[in-house]
């Protein structure tokens, strides 16, 4: 027998099990003199799954789009320098 974390933790993940949706894996022993037995849960982390996964998806599903951008070809990053200045400067004048 051990006393682990999950053991400690139980009490309190037994009183918000209904948001954290502990899985379990194992079965009760059936027989007098039972085979050897494993028995595990895992409380997966809630804010994680189910907050910044699908955002950090989202974003980079989103950030994808730019990565033609990002070709390595430094002809083209002076391009966009040259394209940025001059768009600055336009700005700079007309303000």
């Amino acid at each position: 027998m051990q006393y682990t974390a999950s053991s400690f933790a139980a009490p309190t993940i037994g009183l918000f099990d209904a948001v954290l949706r502990t899985q379990v894996d194992g079965e009760p022993p059936a027989a007098l003199h039972p085979a050897p037995a494993k028995y595990a849960t895992h409380t997966g982390d809630a804010v994680e799954e189910r907050i910044l996964d699908p955002f950090l998806a989202r974003l980079r599903r989103l950030l994808d789009r730019f990565r033609a951008l990002q070709h390595g070809s430094l002809h083209r990053y002076l391009l966009y320098m040259l394209l940025t200045l001059t768009a600055l400067l336009i700005w700079t004048i007309l303000a």
